[in-house]
C-alpha cells in the first residue's frame, strides 16, 4: 500500500501547478514512481514525475528551457 500524497491539487512549484495524480510506474528495481498531471504557466499540461517537481529538478514543461536557448550569445574562439 502506497503512502498518501503530501501534495494537493492546486499546489504550485516554480512554474507548475499540480492537477491530479495520474499513473504509477515501476523502475528496474520495482520501486514505485508516481506521476502527476501538471499545468505550466504557459498553459501546457504535462505528465511529470512528482518527485522531480517537488525537489526542483523540473521547473516547467520545457518552455523555460526553450526561452533560455534563444537568449544565449555564443562566443567564437579563433
Amino acid at each position: 500500500m502506497s503512502k498518501p500524497l503530501s501534495i494537493k491539487p492546486g499546489d504550485k512549484y516554480n512554474h507548475l501547478t499540480f492537477l491530479e495524480e495520474s499513473t504509477i510506474k515501476f523502475d528496474k528495481e520495482w520501486k514505485k514512481i508516481k506521476y502527476g498531471m501538471f499545468e505550466c504557466d504557459c498553459g501546457n499540461t504535462k505528465e511529470i514525475m512528482i518527485h522531480n517537481v517537488r525537489h526542483g529538478n523540473t521547473i516547467s514543461c520545457g518552455c523555460q528551457r526553450r526561452g533560455r536557448k534563444r537568449g544565449i550569445v555564443r562566443k567564437i574562439y579563433i
